[in-house]
Order: structure tokens, then sequence, then C-alpha cells
């Protein structure tokens, strides 16, 4: 009989070690889940704003090449009379535009009908 109250007294001091073992388990775990979570949270708050970033700076770019393409058109598209004329007398050269004035007087019959005066 005492025999048996030794064990039962046994088992019940090793069942409550291994209540305490794994109540310290499960703390521990918690405490690693947090620390992960939190360092997740983190990288992925850094990441984001990476990415935030590198969008905005991409957005800028984009915006800066459109408006660069546009002066460039505009550039293309404005005559300089001067230009024009400096390179007809110094190079013998005609724009579209007076090629198509000369041709317009060649057929007139005005015009030399090379395009060229």
């Amino acid at each position: 009989n005492n025999n048996n109250n030794n064990n039962t007294i046994q088992i019940e001091s090793q069942i409550s070690k291994a209540t305490t073992l794994i109540l310290t388990i499960k703390e521990i775990q918690r405490s690693l889940c947090l620390l992960v979570n939190s360092n997740l949270s983190q990288d992925k708050g850094d990441a984001r704003k990476i990415v935030e970033d590198r969008s905005l700076a991409l957005q800028n770019i984009r915006y800066e090449r459109d408006h660069l393409t546009k002066e460039i058109r505009s550039c293309r598209q404005l005559e300089c009379s001067f230009l024009l004329r400096m390179a007809k007398d110094e190079l013998g050269i005609l724009t579209a535009n007076a090629s198509a004035n000369a041709a317009g007087t060649a057929n007139s019959g005005t015009g030399t009908g090379k395009g060229m005066e």
C-alpha cells in the first residue's frame, strides 16, 4: 500500500514537471513566433518602402521622358526663317515646305522644277 502511494506521488511529480516543461515550451514558442512575425513585418515594411521608392523614381523618369519627347517634337516642328534662309544661301538646301512651295511655283511656270533655286 505504501509502495502504491510512493508510485502515485512519483507519477504526480513527473506529471507536474512535464506540465511545467510543456508550459515553458509553449511560452518559448509564443516568444519565437512574436519575434519571427515582428522581423517579417519589419522586412515586409522595408521591402514595401523600397518598392514604393523605386516605383516613384520610375514614374518620375517616365514623366521626364514624356516631357522631353514633347519638347523634341516641338523643336522639330519649329521653323526658324533665319536658319532656313542661311541653309538655302550657304548650302542650297530647301526644307520640305520650301520644296513644296518651289514645286508649286515650278508647276506654275516660275520655278526651276528641281526644288532648288
